[in-house]
Parts: structure tokens; sequence; C-alpha cells
């Protein structure tokens, strides 16, 4: 159950992210893509939801709901450290520092960066790697700014595996290439697909939705060209002419790459930059 219109949103572009919709369905998951009144009621080890604006019980014998984070910053506020009043958690330097001999690190901690801004990365591999620089900091004499960029992870079904840095973020303009020889039936004309997301993005000034399939060995072959799904890809997301996040699309051994591109930042093809992944190679 997500309160979503879709399971995972990837962009503004709706193909990548119908088809990561029907990846999860191919797998006999049923995805009730609603909100939930208030109303729930547990009745012989039931529980039950009623769909707002229909007449409509889901019956389940367990309910695992995933409640999001916040950071507890009442102690913080308490000992007078400051708090972020947009991204919450405990405002802290490069070097994990609140003030002087108070550190915070992981997902509590809002840190500044040159590259991407003051932020929040609710990542296990931030809380390993900022906790691990704060403890350093604490015990050496000579402190160490933050300059790692965590990444993460997700396997949706067994099909389509997910890892993705920086700031990745739905709402922002993005420009995604996918290699057109890693191609299935599913999905109809992603090149007309695109075409439509780009009139879209004309229209609204400001949209930025682009995306691009690039040719290789066994182009226009198999499936045809009217009936592609994304298999391989890479999704750039940009901010002030800037890429601040990037997606690969069963693309792995590759986050080094990903981590050269955010470094860079600026790029004035980003077909270019898209190259660096070498898209046409699996593995």
């Amino acid at each position: 159950m997500e309160f979503s219109e879709y399971f995972l949103r990837i962009s503004r572009h709706e193909t990548a992210t119908e088809v990561t919709d029907s990846s999860v369905r191919s797998d006999r998951v049923r995805l009730q893509l609603t909100r939930l009144a208030g109303e729930e009621a547990q009745q012989q080890g039931e529980e039950r939801g009623e769909e707002q604006g229909a007449e409509r019980t889901l019956e389940a014998g367990l309910v695992v709901e995933c409640m999001g984070s916040e950071a507890n910053v009442e102690v913080a506020r308490a000992a007078g450290l400051e708090v972020h009043p947009e991204l919450g958690g405990i405002v802290v330097n490069a070097e994990m520092q609140a003030r002087t001999d108070v550190f915070a690190a992981g997902d509590v901690a809002c840190y500044f960066e040159p590259a991407l801004g003051r932020r929040r990365a609710l990542r296990h591999d931030h809380a390993v790697a900022s906790g691990r620089l704060a403890g350093t900091n604490m015990a050496g004499d000579a402190p160490r700014a933050y300059t790692h960029q965590p990444m993460f992870w997700s396997d949706v079904g067994p099909d389509i595996g997910i890892e993705a840095i920086g700031i990745v973020d739905a709402q922002l303009p993005t420009v995604s290439v996918f290699c057109e020889d890693a191609v299935s039936e599913g999905v109809s004309d992603i090149k007309l697909q695109a075409a439509t997301a780009a009139e879209e993005a004309g229209a609204e000034e400001g949209a930025g939705v682009s995306l691009q399939v690039v040719g290789g060995a066994g182009s226009g072959e198999g499936a045809g060209a009217d009936e592609r799904q994304y298999e391989r890809g890479v999704v750039f997301y940009v901010r002030e002419e800037r890429v601040v996040g990037v997606l690969l699309w069963n693309l792995y051994n590759r986050m080094h790459v990903a981590r050269q591109v955010l470094k860079q930042g600026h790029f004035e093809d980003l077909l270019e930059a898209a190259k660096l992944f070498s898209l046409h190679e699996a593995e």
C-alpha cells in the first residue's frame, strides 16, 4: 500500500516509473496505490482499512508500515544546539562538529558540503562514514572534513537494481539516458513517449524532463522500436545547471564514476557524461 500515484517515483518522466510498477506487478505483487482513510480496525487477527471515497475493505493477516524517520532533536534544543528549521537535524560543520567538543553524525546531522549545499543524508552508508569521521575527529588533533558522498541501493524485484548518489529528488529536472541494445517487450514506443515528455517539459517552463535512447549493438532488432522497456541506463538529477544526483538503473560497479560526475558537476552535454558509464556493458 503506497500513498502515492506510483510505487517508485524515479522522475517526472512517467514511463520509467511505469516500468518499475510493471516489474513489481509481474512478480505477482498487487499494488494498491491510494490513500486509506484513518479508520482501521483489528478484528479476529485481521487489519482492515477503508478506502477513501470507495466502499472497499482490504484484509491482511499482517500489516508492516514504513513511517519514515524524523530526527529527535529535543535533547539538542535543550542543550542549546542549533537545529535546522527546514531540514531538521542538528546543524554541524564539515567536521561533524555542532559545538566545541560536541559532535553529531548519521541521520540526525545536518551538514554542509560545497557541491550540494547543506543537507541531511538518511542513508546507511552515510551513517557509517560520518560516524567514523566524527569519532576520528573527537580523538585526533587535526580534524578532517567530511568529503564522502554517500550512496544507497535498492532491488525492485529480480529485474531492477538501483544504485544512487547525491540528491535524488523526483521533483528535480532530470536527464535520462538508456541503452537501446538492452531492450525487451513491455512498454510501447519509448522514443515517442520521450518526445511527449519533452513537449510537456517545454509547455511548463523549467520542467526540464528529458529522456534519450542511445543505439548500440543490436539496436533496432529483436522486440522492435515500438516495444521497448528500459533495462539499463542512468538518470541525472539537475539543479541550477549542475548535476546534483545520479541514479544507476541496472548498472553495477560504476559508483566510482558517479562520484566523479557529481564532483565535476557541470557538463555541456549529459549524453557525453552518460558514455562514461559504459552503458553497453552489463557489468
